[in-house]
């Protein structure tokens, strides 16, 4: 890049995200991830060289406050990193391989503070922004982590180090604060439909209300799974998100033609039931409704 001002670094990624944008319009996406790396790679190359090196908090707080002074406005930056890990996401589900390393993306995060327990999120996209996080957050760990590890620890005949319970220790505390983090999100957002239904909310804001409720039971599916993915996922689980997808489903208008969309609602969901659902009816079910 001939001029690394923080401007042209951020024209430079939302370049790479309207390019993802048409090239999955055009079928090509190939093309889209080639885009998808290179924006993901600009904005890891742009972190602090400490940041690489050490992630402990003091040097993760400096570093933050360095790169919020240096590279004009952080807070972009941020949204521009948010929406590049949740393509990585997507990808991640579609092609079954990490396209991306999104747990190089995770500084670029706003601090979060300790909000009272008591009250609702102050808005449907404050508890978008919370859960988006929380899957971000995931997907980092499971980048950094071998859960499959557990097998063999319990296994007495294979020769694991200390190296490798130790790496199971931090992902078992990894895993539970995130756990904790999301029975929070819960707790806030069961206040927030509460106050939601006692008023007259948008079509748009129903409309996101039911996304997340679908979000939710997955992560609460997953949750049941365990940190090691060890306990099968219930039929009620799987049944639940069903409905609610189905619902959703039945109140979105059927386009005349195939239409482009930045978030996929209800794909990833469909396909955690089909991938990990052992009943056929409701895999049958998810695809047919994956055909919306």
């Amino acid at each position: 890049m001939s001029d690394p001002s923080p401007i042209s670094i951020q024209i430079t990624l939302v370049c790479c995200l309207i390019f993802i944008c048409l090239e999955n319009m055009r079928g090509q996406y190939g093309e889209a991830l080639r885009h998808l790396q290179a924006g993901s790679r600009l904005l890891s190359s742009r972190r602090p060289s400490a940041m690489v090196l050490c992630d402990s908090a003091t040097v993760g707080a400096t570093s933050f406050q360095k790169l919020k002074r240096d590279s004009g406005d952080f807070g972009q930056l941020c949204d521009i990193a948010d929406m590049f890990s949740r393509l990585g996401l997507d990808a991640h589900i579609f092609v079954d391989d990490h396209v991306i390393s999104i747990s190089e993306l995770s500084f670029y995060t706003r601090p979060t503070h300790t909000s009272d327990m008591s009250r609702p999120f102050s808005s449907i996209e404050k508890a978008q922004e919370q859960l988006n996080r929380i899957d971000i957050d995931f997907d980092s760990i499971m980048d950094c982590s071998d859960p499959s590890l557990s097998d063999e620890c319990c296994d007495s005949s294979s020769a694991i180090d200390c190296e490798a319970w130790e790496g199971m220790e931090e992902y078992d505390l990894a895993y539970q604060i995130l756990r904790d983090r999301f029975d929070v999100w819960t707790i806030h957002f069961d206040l927030f439909i509460s106050d939601l239904l006692k008023r007259t909310p948008s079509e748009e804001e129903l409309k996101e209300a039911m996304v997340l409720s679908l979000r939710r039971k997955v992560w609460s599916a997953i949750m049941k799974k365990g940190p090691y993915f060890n306990n099968d996922l219930k039929r009620t689980d799987s049944e639940e998100i069903m409905v609610q997808a189905e619902l959703i489903a039945l109140s979105l208008p059927f386009p005349a033609q195939p239409r482009f969309t930045f978030n996929a609602d209800l794909i990833p969901p469909l396909a955690f039931v089909c991938a990990f659902s052992e009943h056929a009816d409701l895999q049958k079910r998810a695809y047919a409704c994956s055909g919306h």
